[in-house]
């Protein structure tokens, strides 16, 4: 599967291949329903403030990653990172860090002596402590699947659960349609491909979980 596979497809499911300009209208906005869909497995799909689906995690999309500390409170996220699972401190003892929220970060660093605790905040990671120069930093994070842009991109979604772009872009092409009956219907579509998606992983019949480790970075 590919990214012009899926949009041959939105095209042929809603009747829109043709050549008439409501036709072409519709096929120039089908990357935007795309991109819409790809906005619902990173961060869940809601109609009217209601969760419809959760947003898409899986084994396959977990990472492992390491860093070296520069001497100072802040380091670089990695690409495409949704959210953290787990940062420690390389050493001995191991230093399990503790995510805090960007309000609270200031209150620790005024007083802190050593690092114990981070935040995410504008594309870094912001220590409580600067950590010092060759200071290994390792975290487990999860990974969004990068977004598909040109017509021969796949990634392992669109490879092993096709459903979730489809329906989830056939859901957008009906709200963009202003159909409401049939969006939902492609909403609950959707969120049951999810599900399956999520159970399937859960049980380990899709994935083996394995992490990808990438070379550590000196920032600076």
């Amino acid at each position: 599967m590919t990214y012009a596979t899926l949009k041959a497809d939105i095209a042929a499911w809603e009747a829109r291949t043709g050549t008439s300009p409501a036709d072409v209208e519709f096929q120039a906005e089908i990357p935007s329903f795309i991109a819409l869909a790809e906005d619902a497995h990173r961060f869940g799909l809601k109609r009217g403030g209601i969760e419809i689906a959760p947003q898409i995690w899986v084994s396959d999309m977990e990472r492992r990653a390491q860093a070296l500390g520069n001497g100072t409170r802040y380091l670089p996220l990695p690409d495409n990172i949704l959210e953290f699972e787990r940062v420690w401190l390389v050493g001995n003892p191991v230093v399990p860090l503790t995510q805090t929220s960007t309000q609270s970060i200031a209150q620790y660093y005024n007083n802190a002596t050593t690092t114990k605790r981070y935040c995410v905040r504008r594309g870094e990671m912001e220590f409580d402590y600067a950590v010092g120069d060759a200071v290994n930093i390792e975290m487990v994070y999860v990974e969004a699947y990068p977004r598909l842009a040109s017509d021969t991109d796949t990634n392992w979604l669109l490879e092993n659960c096709y459903s979730a772009y489809l329906f989830g872009a056939l859901y957008y092409a009906e709200k963009w349609n202003r159909n409401d009956e049939r969006a939902a219907s492609w909403a609950n579509d959707y969120a049951s491909a999810v599900g399956g998606l999520v159970s399937a992983d859960d049980q380990g019949d899709i994935s083996s979980g394995q992490m990808i480790v990438t070379v550590a970075r000196a920032i600076g």
